[in-house]
C-alpha cells in the first residue's frame, strides 16, 4: 500500500511538471506552431524521463516482491532445518554425555575390582553391566534424529560419527563373545575376566567420542541459534 502511494504521488508530481511545461509551451497562441516546435524536444525529453522512472520504479518495486517471496521461502526451509537440528540435538547430545559418564565409572568398578586383593575377580555382575552399558552406544548412534540431520553436519561431525560408528562394529563383536561366557553356567571367572578385557579395548576409544559427539552437537545447535535464529523456537 505505501509503494503504490509513493507511485501515485510521483505520477501526479510528473503530470503537474508536464501540465505546467505545457502550459508555457502554449501561452502564446500568436506564436502558434512555431513555439510548440521550439518546446516539442524538451517535452519529448520530459515525457521520457517520467516514464523511465515510473518503469524503473516498478522494476524495483518487483526486485522487491521476488526478495520477499525468495526470503519466505528460506524461512520455511531454515524452519525444517531448525526441527531436523533440535531432533538431532535433543536428547542425544545430553544422552551421549549420560554414556560416556556412567560407562567411565563401570569401567573403574571394573578396574578396581580386578586390582583389589580382597576380590578375586570381577564379578560377574560388574561384568555383566559393563557389557549392557557398553552396548547402548549403538542406540544412540542409530538414533533417527540424529540420522535425519547428517546432511547439516560439518565435516568434524560427520567423521566422528564414523569413527563411532566403527568402533562399535569392532565392540559388538567383543561383546557377543563376552557374554557367550557370562552366560555359560559353570564358566570360569578368569575366562569370563579375559573375554571382557577385550571389550574393555573397544570401549575406550568411544569414551571421549562420545564427548566430542556431544560438544559438536551442542556447538552446531549454538551455531544455528547465532545464525538463523532460535533452532528451538516452532
Amino acid at each position: 500500500m505505501r509503494a503504490d502511494a509513493v507511485l501515485q504521488a510521483c505520477s501526479n508530481v510528473i503530470s503537474i511538471a508536464i501540465g505546467i511545461f505545457l502550459g508555457l509551451a502554449l501561452a502564446d497562441i500568436s506564436a502558434g506552431e512555431r513555439d510548440l516546435w521550439e518546446w516539442q524536444t524538451l517535452i519529448a525529453g520530459i515525457l521520457a524521463v517520467a516514464a523511465a522512472g515510473i518503469t524503473v520504479f516498478q522494476m524495483q518495486r518487483i526486485d522487491a516482491r521476488q526478495h520477499e517471496r525468495h526470503g519466505e521461502v528460506m524461512a520455511l526451509n531454515l524452519r525444517a532445518d531448525r526441527l531436523r537440528i533440535q531432533r538431532a540435538t535433543v536428547p542425544a547430545a545430553s544422552d551421549f554425555r549420560k554414556w560416556s559418564q556412567e560407562m567411565t565409572a563401570r569401567l573403574k568398578l571394573y578396574q578396581d575390582e580386578k586390582s583389589d586383593p580382597d576380590v578375586f575377580k570381577p564379578s560377574f555382575e560388574t561384568m555383566g553391566n559393563l557389557s549392557d552399558k557398553a552396548g547402548q552406544i549403538n542406540t544412540l548412534l542409530l538414533g533417527k534424529g540424529l540420522k535425519a540431520a547428517e546432511d547439516l553436519y560439518g565435516p568434524e561431525l560427520t567423521q566422528r560419527l564414523a569413527e563411532a560408528r566403527s568402533g562399535w562394529v569392532n565392540l559388538n563383536e567383543q561383546l557377543n563373545a563376552a557374554k557367550s561366557y557370562l552366560n555359560v553356567s559353570g564358566i570360569s571367572s578368569s575366562d569370563a575376566e579375559h573375554a571382557m578385557d577385550g571389550c574393555v579395548l573397544s570401549i575406550r576409544p568411544l569414551i571421549p567420542l562420545a564427548d566430542i559427539i556431544a560438544g559438536a552437537l551442542e556447538a552446531l545447535a549454538t551455531e544455528y541459534r547465532r545464525t538463523v535464529g532460535n533452532p528451538f523456537a516452532d
